[in-house]
């Protein structure tokens, strides 16, 4: 007699293991993620722009610069650092003497 409630507590316990995750695969496959709700809301968008003006984005192939003294003086110290070229400094050197 032992054996066989032993047996039932085994493939009952297998089963209700089984059961658990058939339930867990279901549930996420059901559930709509973030990503899949934005994606049609992002394509509804999309399609929107498109058909208000088909050639948006193809027009604007280089982005407009902003003018002013201060953006170019900026700029050019930025292009100015950009090229030059810091030599390393070399690696600190520790030396231990054990004593020996």
């Amino acid at each position: 007699m032992r054996c066989a409630f032993q047996n039932f507590r085994a493939n009952l316990h297998t089963g209700l293991i089984a059961f658990g995750a058939l339930g867990l695969v279901a549930t996420l496959t059901a559930c709509e993620t973030p990503l899949e709700r934005a994606y049609g809301l992002s394509q509804r968008a999309h399609v929107a722009r498109t058909i208000a003006n088909p050639d948006a984005g193809i027009e604007d192939l280089e982005t407009r610069r902003p003018d002013g003294a201060t953006t170019e003086a900026a700029l050019d110290n930025h292009r100015e650092r950009e090229q030059q070229v810091r030599d390393p400094s070399p690696p600190s050197v520790i030396n231990v003497d054990i004593g020996g």
